[in-house]
């Protein structure tokens, strides 16, 4: 799969094989859908996009591992300036 946007002349200098290219808009408040063949949403990152595209493909099961939400830190020092989110934004502050 490879960015719809991208050209052909681009993608076979890098890559020889078959291909589906995937056409798609990434922006902040565009609602979850897909339309006219293009994947729409806000989704920041990759593996998000990647997520929405299974969904789009009728995958019968998504599993999902590694995605954020770790933390170094102990479940005492949550809410005592340090928190879960590992961007550090505060998302996600407690334990739960």
């Amino acid at each position: 799969m490879f960015k719809g946007s991208w050209s052909k002349k681009i993608i076979s200098k890098h890559y020889k094989g078959k291909y589906v290219p995937v056409h798609y808009v990434d922006h902040k408040g565009v609602p979850f859908g897909y339309e006219d063949g293009v994947v729409k949403g806000y989704f920041r990152t990759a593996g998000n996009l990647a997520i929405m595209i299974a969904h789009v493909m009728n995958a019968s099961k998504i599993s999902i591992i590694g995605m954020d939400g770790f933390t170094l830190h102990s479940t005492q020092d949550l809410g005592k300036g340090k928190n879960q989110h590992c961007y550090g934004k505060g998302y996600t502050d407690d334990a739960t």
